[in-house]
C-alpha cells in the first residue's frame, strides 16, 4: 500500500497573553487511485486500470475522493468526460461517459511534475 507524505503545519494560538504552538500533521492528496472495478464498470470498459491515479475529471482537479464524488454527481452517462490520469509514471487522457464509474477509490500521492 502506498503511504501518504504528510506535511507539518505549525499553528500558533494566542489566548490571554499566552502563545501556544502546535504541530499538526496534514495529509496531502494529489489524486484518487482506482483500486478495483465492479463487473459492469464503465470506467473499466473505457480502458482505466487498477492503480491508475485520477488527476482531473473534465476541468475539475481531483485532489481527493470528495471532489471526485461531487464531479460525478454533476454529470450524466450522456456526457463525455476527459479524464487525466497518472499511469506507471506517465500522464495520459481517456474519454469516459459521465456519472458513476463503477470503481473503488482512495486518495493517492504521485510524484509528478
Amino acid at each position: 500500500a502506498e503511504a501518504f507524505a504528510p506535511e507539518t503545519l505549525t499553528v500558533t494560538l494566542t489566548r490571554d497573553r499566552k502563545s501556544v504552538q502546535r504541530e499538526v500533521r496534514l495529509r496531502r492528496s494529489d489524486g484518487v487511485r482506482l483500486t478495483e472495478f465492479a463487473a459492469d464498470s464503465r470506467a473499466k470498459a473505457a480502458g482505466l486500470l487498477p492503480g491508475d491515479v485520477l488527476l482531473r475529471y473534465g476541468e475539475t482537479r481531483v485532489r481527493h475522493v470528495g471532489v471526485l464524488k461531487e464531479a460525478l454527481r454533476a454529470t450524466t452517462p450522456q456526457d463525455t468526460i476527459r479524464l487525466t490520469l497518472w499511469r506507471e509514471g506517465d500522464r495520459i487522457q481517456i474519454d469516459v461517459p459521465g456519472g458513476r464509474m463503477g470503481a473503488y477509490l482512495r486518495n493517492a500521492r504521485v510524484d509528478a511534475e
